[in-house]
């Protein structure tokens, strides 16, 4: 029996049976009796109860993340989110002039039945998109040679996403700096030895989590010994599996073995591997090797899917299929305008059988979870007066 048909039984068996072995424990994790015949926590149980209420289409949504053209709402964009098209948003530069403009922006977003993710990349250092912070953190480089420093660095960031309301970061970046010519990682990464990426890396994301903050460490299978950038072209790595496990992998497995709730993919070729797609379409890097090899049960994310690296090289359509098909949770695409040939490249496919529905389930599984924990559950327990305590 292959891995994929493997984890579909899985993941069916875990919501028939009410998921007593979920990955993502959460901060609440009481046990309620159900149908007087099983017990399953009340993640579980509202996961189960709202999978079951959920159309094909409404599923579709929640595996899509997206942008918004300007720093306001329009209409358009509006109805995207309140139809339930889109389980999440990131927000650029462009969207962020200032604090007070961002909160009138967050004021207009309508109120999905399912909370979204709303993410944002404040890295430190050059990737920053909070404007009133730029000046408060170091370079990932930086933060490298001041290891201890790393878990306030975190809590800071943390600090800082959720004052702007928004609660996924697409950090702490995990590539190791190891080819000087890469221009796309260099200061991001915290350094060229994987211990120490992993040692940094997993108090920065600690941290954040401290502050309530969602982390997304960044980019497997590891984008610090490539020459090309992915924004523009495909990078290619020519190392073999025993080196990527040593080197490349060992800040990635470390942090899988730390709870990580989510992974952002690379959109970059092993060759050894896989000489066919780069890693966010590849099967055999995403459920062949992360989460077969490396043993993550958590939300895999793609970077975003219209840099050059993918869009210059596969049309829209396949993106959707192929990205879903190789294990992948959640597609980030910035540029609303493809949402919608994504998701009907998305239904085609599993209207046709080519997708397993149980496949689509298995990816709106693991995001009901982490959104329940990290968005649904800590707001009911507010506006019960309950204390949440982060079991993580």
């Amino acid at each position: 029996m292959n891995t994929a048909l493997m984890n579909i039984i899985l993941i069916f068996s875990l919501i028939t049976s009410g998921g007593a072995g979920s990955e993502e424990s959460g901060p609440n994790t009481k046990t309620v009796e159900y149908d007087q015949s099983q017990s399953i926590t009340e993640a579980d149980l509202w996961v189960r109860q709202t999978l079951a209420k959920m159309t094909l289409k409404e599923k579709k949504g929640q595996m899509l993340v997206t942008g918004i053209e300007k720093e306001y709402l329009s209409d358009k964009e509006g109805e995207m989110i309140q139809s339930g098209r889109v389980g999440g948003l990131i927000f650029l530069g462009h969207n962020i002039e200032s604090k007070d403009q961002f909160e009138s922006l967050l004021s207009t977003l309508p109120e999905p039945t399912i909370p979204m993710f709303l993410s944002v990349d404040q890295e430190g250092g050059r990737v920053e998109r909070l404007p009133a912070e730029k000046e408060g953190f170091m370079s990932a480089f930086t933060l490298g040679q001041n290891p201890d420093l790393a878990y306030e660095e975190g809590q800071k960031l943390g600090q800082a996403v959720r004052a702007y309301g928004l609660n996924l970061n697409f950090a702490p970046v995990l590539d190791v700096y190891s080819n000087p010519e890469n221009k796309v990682i260099g200061t991001r990464a915290y350094g060229s030895d994987p211990e120490l990426v992993a040692r940094v890396g997993l108090d920065v994301m600690k941290g954040m989590r401290s502050q309530g903050v969602i982390p997304c460490v960044k980019h497997f299978p590891g984008h610090g010994d490539t020459s090309l950038d992915s924004h523009e072209n495909m990078p290619i790595v020519n190392h073999g599996l025993e080196r990527l496990m040593s080197f490349e992998w060992l800040p990635f497995k470390l942090a899988i073995d730390n709870d990580v709730p989510m992974i952002m993919t690379a959109h970059i070729k092993v060759d050894a591997i896989d000489a066919d797609y780069p890693a966010t379409l590849s099967y055999k890097l995403i459920s062949g090797h992360l989460r077969g090899s490396l043993g993550y049960e958590g939300l895999i994310i793609t970077d975003d899917l219209i840099m050059g690296a993918i869009s210059k090289n596969y049309s829209d359509d396949f993106v959707a299929m192929q990205t879903v098909l190789a294990g992948v949770d959640l597609l980030l695409i910035s540029d609303n305008s493809m949402i919608e040939n994504m998701t009907w490249a998305i239904e085609s496919a599993v209207e046709e059988g080519i997708i397993p529905e149980n496949r689509i389930d298995e990816s709106v599984t693991r995001i009901l979870r982490l959104k329940y924990n990290h968005l649904v559950a800590p707001k009911s327990n507010q506006q019960t007066g309950d204390q949440i305590e982060d079991t993580e």
